[in-house]
């Protein structure tokens, strides 16, 4: 009885041991504008990638072997930042975001489990692919995945997957470990540059506690275009969707062309709103002009309750810059009077393209 009990107590033991002299030697990387400093498990190999995930979406990998497994891929998001966060909406996030894959996998609805980090918030939790469940393991592929979320205010979110065999394997907490510990070091967003590839970029003031997603452009005749989305903080109901484009021959558009296009986009959706006849106001911005106009959502007037995804006011907004910048922005809020549209308003005014 005695050797039967000591038995998973010196395996206890034991893991705890090997847990604690796996993490040594830190490495830092240099990716795009900012740093990872990053502390692979006793052994492990470290790999970086700039853009393999798009631009400024970076990844590290780490690896125990040349099998790969067990290993991971960490994604950060480093030209993206999620809204200010807390606990129950970033875990909202993780399952919204889980729910786009969850059809390799076998659990639909996996638990999800909170990891204890400094100055932030993580999710984990592992999945078995569907795939290959109850198959043997094989070179080139893992039978399970987990999947960790990290995020910290105002830094890129970090999301891992680790790639393992067995979901017992102690090889899964060494790479939570790692990954929550990584040091990163990217430029804030306040008052920043945001790039959307090597060539094109705007500085831009988010406001605090919102977040920016970047975007393929929306088409706009005669233009380059990438789109940006600021978002508000969770709770709060706001939206503010930018199309930057540029001239594909280099040349600014003249105030008539300006004018008819802002015009000939607001007359388009007269139709669905209450008012029969725009009306337009300017908003000063540097080196360029520019103008919105406010329509109320017809359809939305007597509804005392709507959907998260409809809004009750639309503000149409364009400028024209001197080095041939061109704004095509869309305001959307419930209420025009709002702290958040104000936001919203100065955020568009002080963009320099």
């Amino acid at each position: 009885m005695f050797i039967n009990l000591r038995k998973p107590v010196l395996l206890v033991i034991l893991s705890l041991f090997i847990f604690i002299t796996q993490t040594l030697f830190a490495e830092t990387l240099q990716l795009g504008q900012g740093q990872v400093t990053v502390t692979p498990p006793r052994g492990w190999q470290v790999e970086a990638r700039e853009n393999l995930f798009g631009f400024e979406t970076h990844a590290i990998t780490l690896i125990a072997n040349n099998s790969r497994k067990p290993g991971c891929t960490v994604a950060i998001f480093a030209g993206d930042r999620l809204p200010a966060q807390t606990e129950a909406s970033f875990l909202t996030y993780v399952k919204d975001d889980y729910a786009k894959t969850a059809n390799q996998f076998r659990e639909r609805n996996p638990s999800f489990r909170k990891v204890n980090i400094q100055n932030g918030i993580a999710y984990y939790f592992v999945a078995n692919y569907a795939a290959y469940y109850n198959q043997p393991p094989a070179e080139g592929r893992a039978k399970v995945c987990g999947l960790l979320y990290v995020y910290r205010e105002n830094k890129p979110l970090v999301v891992g997957s680790l790639y393992v065999d067995d979901p017992r394997d102690l090889a899964l907490d060494l790479m939570v470990k790692a990954v929550t510990e990584m040091e990163i070091d990217f430029p804030d967003y306040a008052s920043n540059t945001i790039r959307f590839d090597n060539n094109n970029s705007i500085k831009i003031d988010i406001p605090r506690g919102w977040g920016a997603e970047r975007s393929r452009g929306t088409s706009i005749s005669g233009m380059n275009t990438n789109d940006l989305k600021i978002t508000p903080p969770p709770g709060e109901k706001a939206l503010l969707i930018i199309t930057v484009g540029r001239p594909r021959n280099g040349i600014p558009l003249t105030r008539d062309e300006f004018e008819t296009r802002i015009t000939g986009r607001v007359n388009s959706y007269l139709p669905e709103a209450v008012e029969k006849e725009a009306e337009y106001k300017e908003l000063q911005i540097r080196d360029g002009y520019s103008k919105y106009s406010i329509l109320t959502d017809k359809a939305l007037v007597n509804q005392r309750q709507i959907s998260p995804d409809d809004y009750r006011y639309v503000a149409f907004y364009s400028a024209n810059y001197n080095n041939g910048c061109f704004l095509y922005v869309t305001v959307l809020t419930d209420d025009p009077n709002s702290e958040s549209f104000r936001l919203m308003l100065n955020t568009l005014s002080g963009i320099e393209p």
